[in-house]
C-alpha cells in the first residue's frame, strides 16, 4: 500500500506497516507435531455469530503452531504441521509481488530472523500500532530500533492505528471480520551476536558518560550497525473450516520498505 509521505511521518508508516504480540517471544518449547491438531480444534465451540474483540483460543493456537514451525525443527518435520494449520489452496506471497511466493521460502526467510512479536485478533485491528509498539518496549532490540518502531505521541500513534487498520483489509482482502495474525520478525545479525552487541551498547554509552569527542563517530557506528537489520512482517488471514482455524492467506515481506524506507 502506498502511503503518501507528506501525510504521515515515517514513524507512523512504519509503525502502521507492522502489528502484532504474543507470549512466548522467548523460551520456545521443543518442536512437537503431534499436539497441534488438538490445540486447534478447540476452536469448534468458541465462534458465536458476532466474533467477540479477543481472538478464540483456537485461532491462537493455530497461529502459534505455524510461527513454531517457521523456525523449529526440520523441513520434513514442519511439513504435517503446516498441512495442519496451512489451507491447501492458502495463497503465500511477499508485499508488492504479483507472483505467488511459498511457505519453504518464507521459511527460508524466517530462519535468519528472531520472533519478537506476535498477535492474534478475532477481527481486523484498530490498535495494531500501539500493540506493536508495546511489544518492541519489551523486546530485546537496539535502541534505535525501538525507537523506530515506536510513535511519537498520541496523534501519530492515532493514525499509524488507522492506516495499519486499512493496509491490513487492503493486504490480505479482507472484510475486516476474519480472523488476523501478524508476526514480526527482527533480522539475526549476520556479523555479531548479542555478546557483541552488548558491547557496542557499552562502549557508546560509556563515551557518552564520558562526553568525549569521539561521541558522535560512535553513535554514527551504532546508528549504522541498527541500520542494517530490517524487520519481517508475516501477515495471516484465517477461517474456520470444520471446527478448527486454518491459514488461508499469508503475506511477509519488509512493509517498511513500501514506505519509504522510514
Amino acid at each position: 500500500m502506498f502511503v503518501p509521505q507528506s501525510k504521515f511521518s515515517a514513524t507512523t508508516v512504519t509503525l502502521a506497516l507492522a502489528t502484532l504480540a504474543i507470549a512466548s517471544l522467548c523460551a520456545r518449547p521443543s518442536f512437537a507435531a503431534p499436539d497441534v491438531a488438538e490445540a486447534v480444534s478447540e476452536a469448534s465451540d468458541e465462534a458465536p455469530t458476532t466474533r467477540p474483540s479477543n481472538p478464540t483460543a483456537g485461532w491462537v493456537a493455530t497461529l502459534s503452531a505455524f510461527s513454531t514451525a517457521l523456525q523449529n525443527g526440520s523441513a520434513a518435520d514442519v511439513a504435517p504441521v503446516f498441512a495442519q494449520v496451512v489451507s491447501d489452496d492458502a495463497s503465500v506471497r511477499e508485499f508488492n509481488r504479483v507472483q505467488r511466493s511459498s511457505l519453504a521460502t518464507l521459511r527460508e526467510k524466517s530462519l535468519t530472523h528472531t520472533l519478537i512479536a506476535s498477535r492474534a485478533y478475532s477481527v481486523t485491528p484498530s490498535t495494531l500500532a500501539g500493540d506493536l509498539a508495546a511489544d518492541v518496549r519489551d523486546a530485546d532490540l537496539p535502541a534505535l530500533a525501538k525507537r523506530r518502531l515506536t510513535p511519537a505521541d498520541e496523534p501519530d500513534l492515532k493514525r499509524a492505528n488507522s492506516v495499519a487498520s486499512k493496509w491490513i483489509d487492503t493486504t490480505l482482502m479482507t472484510s475486516g471480520a476474519e480472523p488476523i495474525g501478524v508476526l514480526v520478525f527482527w533480522e539475526k545479525d549476520a556479523t555479531a551476536d548479542d555478546s557483541d552487541a552488548a558491547a557496542d551498547a557499552n562502549r557508546v554509552r560509556d563515551v557518552a558518560e564520558a562526553n568525549n569527542p569521539p561521541k558522535e563517530s560512535a553513535d554514527v557506528e551504532a546508528a549504522s550497525h541498527a541500520a542494517r537489520r530490517v524487520p519481517l512482517f508475516v501477515l495471516v488471514k484465517g477461517e474456520l473450516v470444520a471446527g478448527k482455524y486454518v491459514i488461508r492467506q499469508i503475506c511477509y515481506g519488509n512493509p517498511i520498505m513500501l514506505g519509504g524506507g522510514g
